[in-house]
C-alpha cells in the first residue's frame, strides 16, 4: 500500500497552480485550481440490504393464505365455551333438577321400604318409573340449554366471528372461500350440527319410554360428538363435521 494518504497534491504535470487528487494508489483525473480545491464526489454507497422477512408459517391454510387452527387450540376453545355456557344453564335448569332429584329420592325410598318389608323389589317397575321421571323433566332440562347454546354461539359467531373461548385462543370462524364473518345461514347450520342434532337424538331416546331406545340414542349422540371433535385431526382443511356442513373453517391468524 502507498505510504502517501489520499488527498489533493500539486499536479506533477501542470505545476503548482493546479492540484490533482491522489487516491492513495495513483493519480486520478480529478483536478482543481490550487486556490479552491474541492473533493471529488464520493462514490454512492451500495444500497443497504432489505431486512429479511421472517419465514412464512407453514401448514394448512385457507385459499388466501390464512393459517388454519390447530386441533388442540380448538379443543381448548370448546372447553372454555363449555364452562361459559354450563354455568348459566345450570342456574336456569336448577328448578327442574331439584324437582327430578326429589322424585328420584322418593322412588328410592319406596324401593328400600319394599326390601325392608321382605318384599321382592319390582325392578322392572322401578326402572320404568325412573325413566318416566326423566321424561317428565326432559323439556325443562333440554330446552333452556338448547336456547342458550343456540343464542350464545349464533350471536358470537355472527357478531364477532368467534366465541369467547375462540377469542381467548386467538381463533376465528370464517367462510372457507373468502375472509369475513360467517353468514346467518352458516351460523345456524354450525349450531344445528354441533349441538342441536345430537341433543335432539338424545331427547327422542329420553321421551321414548324405552331403556333400549335411550341407550341407542345416547350411543349415537356420543359417537357423533366424538367424530365431530376428532374429524379435524385427519381432514386436510382441518374442518369438523359442522364446518363441512356450513362450509366454514376455523383459522388462527398470525399476530
Amino acid at each position: 500500500m502507498s505510504p502517501v494518504p489520499p488527498g489533493w497534491y500539486a499536479d506533477p504535470a501542470a505545476g503548482p497552480a493546479w492540484l490533482r487528487w491522489w487516491d492513495g494508489f495513483r493519480w486520478t483525473d480529478h483536478v482543481a485550481p490550487a486556490a479552491a480545491p474541492t473533493a471529488p464526489a464520493a462514490p454512492s454507497a451500495p444500497a443497504a440490504p432489505a431486512p429479511s422477512r421472517p419465514a412464512a408459517r407453514t401448514g394448512p391454510a385457507t385459499p388466501d393464505g390464512v393459517p388454519l387452527a390447530g386441533w388442540w387450540w380448538r379443543v381448548l376453545a370448546y372447553f372454555v365455551d363449555g364452562v361459559v355456557v354450563a354455568i348459566p344453564n345450570a342456574i336456569i335448569t336448577l328448578p327442574a333438577q331439584i324437582g327430578m332429584q326429589r322424585q328420584m329420592q322418593e322412588l328410592m325410598r319406596e324401593l328400600q321400604s319394599d326390601s325392608a318389608n321382605g318384599q321382592i323389589p319390582d325392578y322392572g317397575a322401578f326402572f320404568s318409573d325412573y325413566l318416566a321421571i326423566f321424561r317428565d323433566h326432559a323439556l325443562w332440562l333440554f330446552l333452556p340449554g338448547a336456547v342458550l347454546f343456540t343464542a350464545y354461539f349464533a350471536v358470537m359467531w355472527r357478531w364477532r366471528g368467534a366465541t369467547v373461548g375462540q377469542l381467548v385462543c386467538g381463533l376465528q370462524v370464517r367462510p372457507l372461500a373468502s375472509p369475513g364473518r360467517p353468514s346467518v345461514p352458516m351460523v345456524l347450520v354450525r349450531v344445528a350440527v354441533l349441538y342441536l342434532l345430537p341433543t335432539a337424538v338424545l331427547a327422542v331416546g329420553m321421551v321414548s319410554g324405552s331403556w333400549a331406545a335411550l341407550g341407542v340414542a345416547y350411543a349415537v349422540a356420543m359417537l357423533f360428538q366424538l367424530a365431530n371433535v376428532l374429524w379435524p385431526l385427519w381432514d386436510r382443511r382441518r374442518q369438523a363435521l359442522h364446518d363441512k356442513a356450513a362450509r366454514t373453517v376455523v383459522v388462527r391468524p398470525a399476530r
